[in-house]
């Protein structure tokens, strides 16, 4: 079937869209949706070429999951590459893969984004001690080895 039809079926009825009170444009959850809104361009049922991005199994690095060229073997149509390399050289090597691979140059930028906000949220945050509260009644160590209670330290 061809894309217009495909979409005037599944374009006010289908189980992955999410309408929401009070929201102009109703979300998509389905896999190959790299911006999760319900629109022709964007979605993962109709289109040839199909871009997905998610966050690695492991918590470290990322997964591109993009169509192959035999649409008549849907088993063996989607490949899954996995980037684990530094966040510049991963960002450019997603775009070498949609431009060429997947032939979407109008996802390019869109998956580069969604792949530095998963870089970001795995990046380990940086350690800050906390401040210790003093609390009246508790033995206190001074710097000699001594021990003495909080009111008589005052």
């Amino acid at each position: 079937m061809s894309r217009d039809v495909v979409w005037s079926i599944i374009r006010n009825n289908h189980a992955f869209l999410h309408k929401k009170r009070d929201v102009k444009k109703p979300f998509s959850s389905e896999s190959g949706n790299l911006m999760n809104t319900h629109s022709m361009r964007n979605n993962g049922f109709i289109n040839d070429c199909v871009i997905d991005i998610k966050p690695a199994e492991d918590g470290k690095g990322i997964v591109l999951t993009h169509n192959k060229r035999n649409m008549n073997r849907p088993s063996k149509n989607t490949a899954s590459i996995i980037f684990k390399a530094q966040p510049i050289k991963s960002l450019y090597k997603i775009k070498k893969v949609c431009i060429r691979q997947a032939r979407r140059k109008d996802l390019a930028k869109k998956a580069q984004v969604k792949a530095s906000q998963f870089q970001r949220s795995q990046k380990a945050l940086p350690f800050v001690s906390k401040r210790r509260i003093r609390q009246e009644g508790k033995i206190l160590k001074s710097k000699s080895g001594k021990s003495k209670t909080a009111a008589s330290a005052k």
